[in-house]
């Protein structure tokens, strides 16, 4: 996984993105059997 957020970036748009970040690895962590 590949982040690479703008250079100017407000504390909510670093919130969502650590928000999603997440909940794709839980997802990923689910569909691959991994706890």
């Amino acid at each position: 996984m590949i982040i690479a957020p703008p250079l100017i970036i407000t504390h909510e748009q670093i919130d969502e993105l650590i928000a999603k970040a997440i909940s794709t690895l839980d997802a990923t962590a689910t569909a691959a059997n991994i706890t």
